[in-house]
């Protein structure tokens, strides 16, 4: 009977520990989170209306996906001669100097692209607002910082990290 018991329990919690999402499942899920409290953050802080978010939202999502190919660009080009260095092979002038020149490149096509998009926003938002949006992402960052320090003091109160928690 004992043993009939433990062996169902043991099934039991087995069972549920193998539901749990594992921690790829986590980053998507956190990402997803994040990007949603920028759209909300971001609404609230432009207080646009209706119209304005069925013209800036799409905008935004196409811009926002073009600086990503723009950014997978970067990190191919740099990705070879990265190589070779953590192998500690030999880089000649040439090609460093190419890598270089590529990355010029692609720095001026994003700055270009954020230009375009940035005069593209005339058409749904008023100034004040595109003023909101260009400061929002600083903003938004200096938040995310502070309430990183403030959860690391928090931390450190219960005895640190590696630390026994103080209960009372």
């Amino acid at each position: 009977m004992r043993i009939t018991n433990f062996f169902i329990i043991s099934v039991m919690i087995s069972g549920v520990l193998f539901a749990q999402p594992g921690r790829w499942d986590k980053e998507d899920e956190d990402r997803g989170r994040m990007e949603m409290y920028a759209i909300w953050k971001l609404t609230e802080t432009l207080n646009l209306n209706e119209k304005q978010a069925e013209g800036f939202f799409p905008k935004l999502n196409a811009h926002k996906n073009k600086m990503r190919g723009i950014q997978r660009d970067r990190r191919g080009n740099w990705k070879d001669i990265v190589a070779k260095a953590k192998k500690g092979e030999a880089i000649s002038d040439n090609e460093l100097q190419e890598v270089l020149n590529k990355d010029k490149s692609i720095e001026k096509k994003a700055i270009s692209e954020k230009e375009k998009f940035s005069k593209s926003l005339n058409d749904v938002l008023n100034n004040e607002q595109i003023v909101l949006y260009h400061v929002f992402g600083r903003e938004m960052l200096g938040e995310a910082k502070e309430r990183m320090r403030d959860q690391r003091k928090r931390g450190k109160n219960m005895g640190g990290f590696k630390g026994k928690r103080k209960r009372w």
